[in-house]
């Protein structure tokens, strides 16, 4: 009857394992996503056999997906909000464009009727196994970035990297400031504890920047009485894989050895993580505070950003599920 708790309890002991070994791994909550998905299908399973449960059921069912249209429709809500806060650009209608996504998902399980031509159920069928594979996708990546919350570094760094991220003018933004508190938070903490680490402020000069990230993160941090000498710039790097890759390279010319943590806003820290691995830098990071009407939108956009960096995975994921569907 339990035979489902055998696989699910595997993948989850694989999570800890792998986790406890390097938690910058995407699989690690792919294994916790995997077996907490087998558990929930396999209590599912019973509870369907039981006949008296029957209209229970329907009706946990009938629930879930108002539940979804809900969360479908918040999204949609905090998309105006940002677009109206921020500016209607790209990334800040994400949110609104998910949230329609998600309602239009859910909707279309409403309306069976239209299900009586055979093409129909094919396009159908195609529509719910694909986009169910995204949300399958979409919670292993929120799963992913609140495990990463949990990281909690010890105060023994020799450096803190500090992610840019934009300017007004040559002044920090309120984003960026984030970041530099929390690094002298971190960096404040350990000073009173053992020795001060020197602090990597990693960002160069955009297109539309008049001094590079870097200078300005530098004067943030001296007016906030950071002595000079404990600052490192960083300043020509524009993406977050070459802030670890010159990172790297700054610290590597100062130390053979040597420990460090990155300091990024905190629904950025999971996929700075992989950059980080990616550069061969064992670094762990820590996420400041962002604006709570921010959030959904910023996460949306890193979840669009993850699926990027392992597109012919999901491309190839993807062409398989649909070829399935149709020689079905």
């Amino acid at each position: 009857m339990f035979y489902f708790l055998i696989p699910g309890l595997l993948f989850i002991s694989f999570f800890f394992l792998f986790n406890a070994i390097d938690n910058r791994r995407v699989s690690n909550s792919l294994f916790l996503t995997i077996g907490l998905f087998i558990l929930l299908l396999g209590f599912l399973v019973m509870w369907v056999e039981d006949d008296i449960n029957g209209d229970a059921l329907y009706y946990g069912y009938l629930v879930g997906r108002l539940f979804v249209i809900l969360i479908g429709l918040a999204l949609i809500l905090n998309g105006l909000v940002v677009i109206k806060k921020e500016g209607r650009t790209l990334p800040n209608i994400l949110s609104l464009a998910f949230g329609i996504v998600l309602c239009l998902f859910v909707s279309l399980t409403f309306t069976d009727g239209f299900l009586q031509f055979e093409f129909i159920k094919k396009v159908y069928l195609v529509f719910i196994v694909i986009v169910g594979y995204y949300i399958f996708i979409f919670v292993n990546c929120v799963i992913s970035a609140a495990l990463y919350q949990l990281n909690r570094p010890r105060l023994n760094q020799d450096f803190i990297i500090v992610l840019g991220c934009g300017l007004n003018g040559d002044k920090v933004t309120p984003l960026l400031a984030s970041r530099l508190n929390r690094a002298l938070s971190f960096y404040l903490k350990q000073k009173h504890r053992t020795t001060a680490p020197r602090i990597i402020l990693s960002g160069g000069q955009g297109a539309d920047e008049i001094v590079a990230e870097a200078f300005a993160m530098k004067n943030y941090l001296l007016s906030k009485g950071v002595p000079e000498q404990h600052l490192l710039l960083e300043d020509k790097s524009t993406t977050t894989a070459e802030n670890m890759r010159f990172s790297k390279k700054i610290m590597d010319g100062l130390k053979d050895t040597y420990s460090s943590i990155f300091v990024t806003n905190n629904y950025h820290t999971f996929r700075a993580g992989i950059f980080a691995k990616r550069a061969h830098l064992d670094s762990g990071g820590i996420g400041a505070h962002t604006a709570p009407y921010y959030l959904p939108t910023a996460f949306v956009r890193e979840y669009v950003a993850i699926l990027m960096l392992h597109k012919w995975i999901h491309l190839s994921v993807t062409v398989i599920l649909l070829g399935l569907i149709i020689i079905m």
